[in-house]
């Protein structure tokens, strides 16, 4: 049978989401305690592969079993296994067809962020924009840009796709409380690619400070001009904040 479960935790620690050998990753913790509990080598699939430090409270990932275990214990033995900066949210049987990455509708992300004085209590879930003279209204204004159908060609750092860097973002939602000078972006795509928010917040940044303009980033979606693409925002800012599939999967 097969089990999905969402998956939440703080990146900072590892080396992304994806196994690596001689580096610490999320997917090789959870496998390690997952094989434990089950009592044989468990291997996963995951909904995507966040980079290092990036974060999850929605993260989702499936695994095959020999019998239907009792979900809420077996929760519950992962949790006490697992270290404090990763915990399973939620378990639930899925049909055998369901997979975590292929079987998605669209993503959800969240971009947490702060350009006041430096907060090490912070520095593990916001990007910090440590130059000083942020300015909102530009930030909002380039974000903008990236709503609906473009090629993110100059946006990501793979060098083949195989939809031809196309992505229809859906929602970009900006709030900034600038007494506490933080703010947080919810992003809603069918889809991004490796480090493709960290250059967009990235190159809203860029024209916050003048760095560079709205016309630029317009080229880089349009004629793949990679000029106001050379900033990426740091990765601690980062969440996968849930994977949308269709209603027949429970998730």
């Amino acid at each position: 049978m097969k089990i999905a479960g969402i998956l939440s935790y703080v990146g900072s620690a590892y080396m992304g989401f994806q196994r690596q050998k001689n580096h610490p990753s999320i997917q090789s913790k959870l496998e390690e305690v997952l094989s434990i509990v089950v009592g044989k080598e468990v291997t996963i699939k995951a909904a995507g592969r966040t980079d290092a430090g990036v974060n999850a409270k929605g993260q989702v990932f499936a695994f095959e079993i020999d019998r239907k275990p009792n979900l809420k214990s077996f929760k519950h033995a992962l949790n006490r296994l697992l270290p404090k900066d990763i915990a399973v949210k939620r378990l639930i049987e899925v049909p055998e067809g369901f997979d975590p990455r292929h079987s998605s509708i669209k993503k959800e992300y969240s971009y947490h962020f702060y350009y006041g004085e430096k907060d090490p209590f912070k520095k593990e879930t916001y990007g910090y924009f440590a130059m000083p003279g942020f300015k909102v209204e530009p930030f909002f204004e380039a974000l903008q840009v990236f709503l609906g159908e473009h090629d993110f060609f100059c946006f990501t750092s793979k060098k083949d796709d195989k939809d031809g860097f196309i992505r229809n973002i859906e929602k970009i939602d900006c709030k900034v409380n600038e007494e506490k000078k933080e703010g947080c972006i919810t992003l809603i795509s069918n889809g991004f690619m490796t480090y493709q928010i960290r250059y967009m917040v990235g190159s809203a940044y860029m024209v916050s400070y003048g760095k560079n303009t709205i016309e630029d980033i317009k080229a880089s979606l349009l004629d793949r001009n990679k000029k106001a693409t050379s900033y990426k925002a740091p990765a601690e800012g980062l969440t996968l904040e849930r994977v949308y599939y269709d209603e027949r999967f429970g998730l």
